[in-house]
């Protein structure tokens, strides 16, 4: 600031403060003049001039201010020497110019949140939901809009913090209550659009799961099936070859199961393929979402249940850092493969049961431990090619003896 005025105004301010009176009738005027301004500014920005004036080598001082600060005591200057009619008419006139500016951006700002409400509220911003088509989409959409309004919120604030410098701390209060409360008003219109969206998003994957489960197996697959039921000896290796015909269709895998249990096999299956499970990890995901709506729009330090949920590194952008969430996203946007089947003899038939029987349909009802595994080595010596059977039986731990 290097106006006409200027080192006159500096020394008002450094004489008001730094010396408690001044030494003639002229002086103290200015000298009170200086202090019934300073008592109407802010506190930090009362302790800047004093900081700034109110010590010798002010000069040191100011050459060590970053460039805000300094803007800041360029304003103050100019403020008290418009107050004290120091200032030309251009310099008044280049001042109420910008106070208008400011004052328009307040308006901008009231505006812009305004708006932004009205958006949410009549659906406007149902098309960036759109793009959340799976339960990591819905995670990045919550992201995206959680840092994007919180840093509105802080430029928003910042510019009001600026402006503290120029206008009265009642006028700046009143504008950014105004703010604060169309604020609160748009975060709740996002925050109930977004339970919106999870909530059709959820009845969606219900549905989804339902159709699976309403689906009929063809014709070719209902006559294979009846044919299998037909036999006792089904494979593990039998079953795995199968499986590519059953695979699609809900019914006609949950059956090949049932016949593979009859034949003493294990047919382990995606959890995609469980309605049941689909259904209540589906719920849970719901509720866990509704959770995070909660902490949508709180600020960091506020975040108690969702930190992890709203942590976003921006080296893996892509990345989820909640456990919980993770596990979700692992089951509910997996496509079940094929390959994620697996057949594995883990009991006996009713015809495999009843042969090993018959290899003990000898032994004494009250044979000891001893008695058991001589009569188990025999059964095995005689029907070596059983040992398998047997390891599967009741017999198994006399085996492994």
């Amino acid at each position: 600031m290097r106006r006409y005025y200027q080192q006159f105004v500096e020394h008002c301010l450094r004489l008001a403060t730094r010396y408690p009176k001044a030494n003639d009738p002229v002086q103290q005027l200015w000298h009170d003049r200086v202090h019934e301004w300073l008592n109407g500014l802010p506190e930090s920005d009362r302790q800047l001039i004093i900081d700034t004036f109110g010590k010798r080598g002010e000069r040191y001082v100011r050459l060590n201010l970053d460039n805000r600060t300094q803007q800041r005591l360029d304003r103050l200057e100019t403020d008290f020497a418009v107050k004290n009619n120091l200032a030309s008419a251009k310099i008044k006139e280049d001042l109420a110019m910008n106070n208008t500016a400011i004052f328009k951006d307040f308006d901008e700002l009231q505006r812009s949140i305004t708006a932004s409400r009205a958006a949410w509220e009549n659906g406007t911003n149902a098309q960036m939901m759109k793009k959340a088509d799976t339960y990591h989409g819905i995670w990045k959409e919550l992201n995206r809009s959680r840092f994007f309004w919180s840093n509105e919120y802080k430029d928003a604030m910042e510019r009001f913090k600026e402006s503290e410098n120029t206008f009265a701390p009642a006028v700046i209060a009143s504008r950014r209550q105004a703010y604060n409360d169309e604020h609160t008003k748009m975060i709740a219109a996002a925050t109930a659009a977004y339970r919106s969206m999870i909530r059709a998003f959820t009845t969606k994957q219900h549905d989804n799961v339902r159709k699976m489960v309403r689906t009929a197996p063809t014709a070719s697959m209902r006559n294979l099936l009846e044919v299998l039921k037909m036999r006792d000896d089904l494979s593990p290796v039998e079953l795995q070859d199968i499986l590519p015909i059953a695979f699609d269709n809900y019914h006609a895998l949950r059956t090949l199961q049932t016949l593979a249990r009859q034949n003493g096999i294990t047919l382990t299956v995606p959890v995609q393929l469980d309605c049941a499970e689909m259904h209540k990890t589906i719920d849970k995901v719901h509720d866990y979402l509704m959770g995070a709506c909660d902490e949508l729009f709180k600020p960091k330090d506020k975040t108690v249940h969702f930190r992890d949920f709203f942590t976003v590194n921006p080296d893996e952008p892509d990345k989820v850092y909640s456990p919980v969430y993770a596990d979700y996203i692992a089951v509910l946007d997996t496509v079940p493969q094929l390959q994620d089947v697996s057949a594995k003899k883990s009991g006996l038939s009713v015809l495999e049961k009843q042969k090993i029987d018959w290899y003990f349909r000898d032994l004494p009802d009250n044979a000891n431990k001893t008695q058991l595994a001589q009569f188990t080595r025999d059964v095995m010596q005689k029907h070596p090619e059983d040992i398998p059977l047997l390891k599967l039986s009741q017999f198994a731990e006399s085996v492994e003896i």
